[in-house]
This record gives C-alpha cells, sequence and structure tokens, in this order.
C-alpha cells in the first residue's frame, strides 16, 4: 500500500470513529443524562441577590426559664428597604448553650424566633428533658450549633424590619438558662438579610 493510500486510510478511519462517536453521543446522552435537554434555568428560578445585609455581634444574650413573653434578642435586628416585588432571604444563625442546675428536674423549652414584621416567622424550639434528678451541685452545659432560615413570597416595595425574639414556654423545676453569648465567650450570632427578585 502506497503512503497516500495509508493516509486515506488514516482520515478515513478518524472521520468514520467522529461520525459513529457523534451519533451515539446524540443518541445516548438524554438517556444517561435526561435533564441535558431541558432549558437552563432562568435567573428568576436561581434568584438575583440585589443587595446583602449581614450582621454579627458577640454582645451578651441570655434568657431563663421564668422569662415566659416573648422579648426579642438583644443587638439582633436589621431593616431592609426593598423594591416592589423582590422576595426577603433571611438566616440567623448561632450558637446556643443550655445550662440546669443541680436542683433542675424535668423539662424545659424555649423558643427561638426569626420575623419579618407584618409578613410571618419562622420558630425553632430548643428542648431538654431529664427526670433522673436533682443532682446537688451539679449545672450541666449543652451546646450547639442553630440556624433558622425564612423566604417571603414577592412583597410590596418598603422597608421591613427583621429581628430574633425568644421565650421560655413555662417556668422549669429548678433552674434552666438559654444563652446565645456572653462576654469572654468567643462565640457569635449572625443575622443574614437579602433582597433578591
Amino acid at each position: 500500500m502506497s503512503g497516500k493510500g495509508v493516509v486515506g486510510a488514516i482520515i478515513a478511519s478518524v472521520i468514520l470513529s467522529v461520525g459513529i462517536t457523534g451519533a451515539l453521543a446524540y443518541f445516548l446522552l438524554p438517556v444517561v443524562f435526561p435533564n441535558i435537554t431541558e432549558e437552563p434555568p432562568t435567573y428568576e428560578d436561581q434568584g438575583i441577590v440585589l443587595q446583602s445585609i449581614y450582621y454579627e455581634t458577640d454582645s451578651a444574650a441570655v434568657i431563663i426559664d421564668t422569662d415566659t413573653t416573648y422579648e426579642k434578642v438583644p443587638d439582633t435586628e436589621v431593616n431592609i428597604t426593598i423594591e416592589q416585588n423582590s422576595r426577603i432571604q433571611a438566616t440567623f444563625s448561632g450558637d446556643f448553650r443550655l445550662a440546669v442546675d443541680g436542683s433542675f428536674k424535668g423539662g424545659c423549652n424555649f423558643f427561638i424566633v426569626l420575623k419579618i414584621e407584618g409578613i410571618g416567622n419562622r420558630t425553632m424550639r430548643i428542648h431538654f428533658y431529664d427526670n433522673t434528678g436533682p443532682y446537688p451541685t451539679t449545672t450541666r452545659v449543652f451546646s450547639h450549633n442553630l440556624n433558622i432560615g425564612y423566604q417571603t413570597e414577592g412583597l410590596s416595595a418598603g422597608t421591613y424590619t427583621i429581628s430574633v425574639h425568644w421565650m421560655s414556654e413555662y417556668d422549669a423545676t429548678g433552674y434552666a438558662q438559654l444563652n446565645l453569648a456572653y462576654p469572654g465567650s468567643n462565640r457569635t450570632r449572625t443575622l443574614l438579610v437579602q433582597e433578591i427578585i
């Protein structure tokens, strides 16, 4: 076979291979990856962030089981002004510590509420139960992360207040305390508020 014949055979082989691979990809890729033929998501589906407000604090925030009416968590409030039909997405996060003293017995419930004034809220319950006490002179401390998120539908243009509230459901037997930070704790709580469309 001459040199031209070998080169021609190689070129024909490459063209045939590309043609077969292309045809297989065209017919098999939609079977293997069914979403490949769908339209890509629009910006409206994903949400475009028009503005973000991030607030972080380590100021003291403590509530005890006798605090049975809702009150604002100190230094945890943000105002945001939005355009017509924008949505608000808010996220509150922090590290809470629940402490119960040696005389504690039974249960306690604390509620933490992320609230968008005039629109709605999301509530998280922190619950502890132990019916084996009391434990004289023993204080037990439990620490966990918390995260509460809330996204609205489209809203009217204006200024909205986003805040966090908390309360104890009832006065427990013994002493129970919930804190989100205290001086020297090296812990913070954060509030992230975004306007999205």
